[in-house]
């Protein structure tokens, strides 16, 4: 027979589990080694409920008097928030996904500003921690250019196109046009737009062309 399991002792394996999860998380933090999407979820959610003053063991409630309660916020705000046309619908069976609703009113930034507890605070430092060292290792992979870098590389090719331009159109292109038609000067000085345009396009000299 399945072993049956009462409410009471199902919420004590989700908080036994739940705080498990935390511990790993902190451990991974320390040790400088990466968090799963998972864990980085729970971090948030946690970080999330201490903002607004909320339970963060509570991830579903029947009523919106519950889901205020459970978010920290009037009843009133629940049912103006609800008509903007992204918010958390109603689960299948009537219940309110107390997490979706986290991550709503911080997507939107209503979940104020108010103090959480030393949880929160601790995985909003550990979330820091986190994002800080995966942009970190994003600069030394090369998906991050400094912009005195970018700033550098585009006077730099500023200056090409002033010398390319000044050396096409006043010291090659003048004896070559003498005696044409329009049409040859106009064909002339396409081809020549075309020869500093591919010239800049093949970025000779330039670290940062793509």
């Amino acid at each position: 027979m399945p072993t049956i399991v009462t409410p009471s002792q199902a919420d004590t394996v989700l908080e036994v589990n739940r705080a498990n999860a935390i511990k790993q998380a902190v451990s991974k933090v320390k040790a400088k080694k990466p968090l799963t999407k998972a864990e980085v979820e729970l971090l948030q959610i946690i970080a999330y409920s201490a903002e607004q003053g909320g339970d963060p063991n509570i991830t579903e409630v029947s009523t919106v008097v519950d889901l205020a309660a459970a978010l920290g916020v009037s009843r009133r705000s629940i049912g103006n928030w609800r008509k903007m046309p992204d918010a958390p619908e109603p689960k299948s069976n009537g219940k309110h996904d107390v997490v979706a609703w986290r991550k709503f009113l911080h997507d939107h930034h209503l979940d104020g500003s108010s103090p959480g507890d030393e949880e929160g605070l601790k995985v909003r430092k550990l979330l820091a921690e986190v994002n800080e060292r995966e942009f970190r290792l994003s600069v030394r992979k090369g998906e991050y250019i400094r912009k005195d870098m970018v700033r550098e590389a585009w006077l730099s090719r500023c200056g090409r196109v002033v010398n390319l331009l000044r050396a096409k159109f006043e010291k090659e292109m003048p004896p070559q046009l003498v005696g044409l038609d329009a049409p040859s000067i106009q064909e002339a000085l396409s081809a020549a737009i075309d020869a500093v345009l591919q010239e800049l396009h093949e970025g000779k000299g330039d670290s940062l062309t793509p």
